[in-house]
């Protein structure tokens, strides 16, 4: 029950969810992205098409197979690297375009987890049904590789076309994959936002390890970032800031009811232990990432701002502790966040 002006009124679950924290001020424009779709026969007949207005007419015989863009552009940066940028350029913030409501505090729908267990009541999951900003900066990550089945994964933007997402879901060594980030995904792509493609991206080159180092900066093929809004970053060389406060986390799990078809929550995030990893940390918390939330974001409101501490590595069992999730964060984060900023502006 919510009190409003002496009188009760009675709200429904997705009322409340809906309620905005602070609304927006401006109509969101038009896009003037540009997408581009190349579809090829599979049975060796050209396809055929023609407009008619706004509707597009594709026709083809036997088989039809879109091509998505062929991603080459990757490569290892070093510490040296990093640091000579980092220490030229200020850490960016975060953004929020004026067209977005802003929601603070996190809009979730518990569902049962619908998994055989002896316990007398299932688990409970969150599913996160924030829309508005900064929950529009978190997305979902496609990966494509001819001939084998779609991987996914989760990222969150940290500039105008600027993806951070784990490294370890990236396709590292080949040549004919592409990566697609759909922010805001919920049952498919936000119309207000779109989709983009990865044309690049750079960090330390991960397979299936649980690392400090576990994440990418990648360049989007347009400015996506700039009707989304996107998330500042930060790090601490004292661990007690990670330990004093609550984080929170979203990904795209594959594994919970929806299938990664809309986006989980977890909160609140609190970290148990941290190991460091060169320059990177192992942000430790209590397990709770399934497969899908690779990539996501363990973020929170830091200095009035949204800001991304660390990215979704996978889980960890030391010798006496219990098993845990592990996000990677540390300088090397916020580093890699500046390189993208100094090179892909």
């Amino acid at each position: 029950m919510v009190k409003h002006a002496h009188r009760t009124e009675s709200l429904t679950l997705d009322e409340l969810f809906l309620h905005r924290d602070e609304p927006a001020t401006e109509q969101i424009p038009p896009r003037n992205d540009v997408q581009e779709y190349l579809f090829e026969g599979i049975d060796n007949a050209p396809p055929q098409c023609d407009a008619a207005g706004s509707k597009i007419r594709i026709r083809a015989t036997g088989g039809l197979k879109q091509i998505e863009p062929i991603v080459r552009d990757y490569g290892r940066l070093t510490m040296d690297d990093l640091i000579k940028i980092s220490d030229k350029l200020q850490t960016p913030r975060a953004f929020r375009p004026k067209w977005l409501d802003v929601m603070t505090a996190p809009r979730i729908r518990p569902r049962y987890l619908d998994i055989n267990v002896s316990a007398p009541i299932k688990p409970l999951v969150f599913e996160s049904v924030a829309t508005e900003w900064p929950w529009s900066a978190v997305g979902k990550v496609f990966i494509t590789r001819r001939g084998q089945p779609t991987k996914v994964g989760s990222g969150v933007l940290v500039g105008p076309h600027l993806l951070l997402t784990a490294s370890h879901a990236m396709p590292w060594d080949t040549d004919d994959s592409s990566v697609r980030f759909v922010p805001g995904y919920r049952n498919g792509n936000d119309p207000r936002f779109g989709h983009a493609y990865v044309d690049a991206w750079r960090g330390v080159p991960n397979q299936d390890d649980v690392t400090g180092l576990d994440y990418v900066i990648c360049k989007l093929n347009w400015r996506i970032g700039e009707r989304t809004g996107w998330m500042g970053s930060e790090w601490h060389s004292d661990e007690n800031w990670y330990y004093n406060d609550p984080w929170i986390s979203v990904g795209y799990p594959t594994s919970e009811p929806n299938g990664g078809e809309r986006p989980s929550m977890e909160i609140p995030v609190w970290v148990q232990d941290i190991d460091n990893d060169s320059d990177g940390l192992e942000i430790e918390t209590h397990k709770f990432a399934l497969g899908g939330w690779s990539g996501g974001p363990l973020w929170g409101w830091r200095g009035g701002e949204p800001r991304v501490v660390g990215i979704e590595s996978g889980f960890e069992n030391d010798v006496f502790d219990p098993t845990r999730t592990v996000f990677a964060g540390g300088q090397h984060l916020v580093n890699l966040v500046k390189y993208g900023w100094a090179n892909w502006p």
